[in-house]
């Protein structure tokens, strides 16, 4: 482990978010970086639910080396209930606008810079959201986790997919594998957890791809296909993700 990573609190270093648009153009498909509901919703990261948020710098260099952004929400405690991210993002808002007391803290985003992976660092990350939650009297921790390899097989339906397993039993997918092994239970499915619609011209600037007709097409870096309207000019993708979590007495 690198000596010289230190946890940063947002409170404690607020221009650190400025270096994060960094992180996220190396991490997501443009499409994932136009998501309005994620534009609606993020600035409030950092004003309402700024005792959520970290990073990770390196004390050596001053680099950024991760980023975790928390949402706090509230969650009956079933798992069927749980919502799509979208949901999840535009109810927690509202609630903690209202003065709902949120119960359940949602990791949104973990970024790690590629010169800082295979290092430990989503496990140091956890580590600190395990100190938000007790500070928080947080009951339970719930991530909609983007499996990492889902990509290479978008006609494969996430409740399928997320059962795959390897010969040892855990998970086939590693992102969905490193939540296994920190100790975070498989609580459901969201299929359509994330929901993109925009014009076809959007879409071909996104993609770098062209839609001469309407029908289903594969997205490069998405988890499931894109759907294709081009009489109404309109392109759908249902972004899948898996909802794992830890539940605390």
């Amino acid at each position: 482990m690198n000596e010289n990573l230190r946890i940063v609190p947002y409170r404690e270093q607020p221009e650190l978010a400025d270096q994060l648009a960094s992180l996220e153009a190396e991490s997501f498909p443009k499409f994932i970086e136009e998501d309005a509901v994620w534009a609606e919703v993020s600035p409030h990261f950092y004003d309402e639910f700024g005792d959520f948020q970290s990073f990770m710098v390196d004390d050596s260099n001053g680099a950024l080396v991760a980023a975790l952004n928390n949402v706090p929400f509230n969650w009956d405690g079933n798992p069927d209930h749980l919502p799509g991210y979208h949901d999840m993002l535009q109810g927690a808002v509202k609630d903690w606008q209202a003065g709902k007391k949120p119960n359940t803290l949602s990791g949104v985003q973990m970024i790690v810079s590629p010169d800082y992976r295979a290092q430990g660092v989503p496990e140091l990350m956890v580590g600190e959201t395990d100190r938000m939650i007790k500070e928080n009297g947080i009951t339970s921790l719930m991530v909609a986790v983007r499996p990492t390899l889902k990509e290479k097989y978008p006609l494969v339906p996430i409740e399928e997919y997320a059962g795959w397993k390897r010969d040892d039993g855990l998970p086939f997918d590693p992102w969905l594998r490193s939540m296994a092994r920190m100790g975070m239970q498989y609580f459901s499915p969201a299929p359509e957890s994330t929901v993109i619609e925009d014009t076809v011209a959007k879409w071909e600037e996104w993609t770098g791809m062209e839609f001469p007709v309407s029908g289903e097409y594969w997205l490069p870096g998405g988890l499931s296909t894109l759907l294709i309207d081009v009489e109404n000019d309109n392109g759908r993708h249902c972004e899948p993700h898996v909802w794992y979590g830890v539940l605390y007495e």
